[in-house]
């Protein structure tokens, strides 16, 4: 007679998974970056049609960007990752998952941690790209300066994970889960 864990390929929780591999991770990212580039245009669109126009000064685009870009995109990664299913829709698309460190579902505030280190980078850039003036009104500006510490950091998360044995991030490391290669469950 077979165990619980053979019925369906169905696996307790605590029953040890492989790790995802980098580039399935990466296309399940691509998929969600298209996910949340769509939104941002959609949201942006929308903003200036109330209203909101494109702003000239570096606090301003600072707010606008982060109104229609990380806050939709941090929303989007911490419901996916903390939801039944634990998955963005990119890596439900690819069958990954993000658990913790015991294959259990990451508990909301964790999704939510993990989902704001993951968006580091971004954030960085977003401030690099913003002051003194937004880098839209400069046309041809020079690359400022943070914007490479940017880079550095993104290339760092990078790093991390292909020399991680469970191909862990920062943002892994940080909030004690990984991204295992497993069909979501919903319960």
């Amino acid at each position: 007679m077979p165990g619980p864990a053979s019925v369906q390929g169905a696996a307790l929780p605590h029953e040890p998974r492989a790790a995802a591999s980098l580039p399935r991770r990466a296309a399940a990212l691509a998929l969600d970056l298209l996910m949340i580039g769509t939104l941002a245009w959609l949201l942006d669109s929308a903003a200036t049609r109330a209203g909101w126009p494109q702003p000239t000064e570096a606090a301003r685009w600072h707010l606008r960007s982060l109104a229609t870009l990380t806050l939709p995109a941090w929303l989007y990664f911490t419901l996916g990752e903390a939801l039944p299913g634990s998955a963005s829709l990119g890596k439900r698309a690819l069958g990954l998952r993000v658990v913790d460190t015991y294959g259990g579902r990451l508990p909301a505030a964790r999704a939510a941690l993990r989902s704001l280190f993951k968006l580091g980078p971004v954030l960085v850039a977003q401030v690099a790209l913003a002051y003194p003036t937004p880098v839209t009104t400069l046309g041809t500006a020079p690359m400022p300066r943070l914007l490479f510490a940017a880079y550095a950091t993104g290339g760092l998360y990078v790093a991390t994970a292909m020399m991680s044995l469970k191909k862990q991030s920062v943002h892994d490391w940080a909030t004690s889960s990984c991204v295992v290669a497993s069909p979501v469950r919903t319960a």
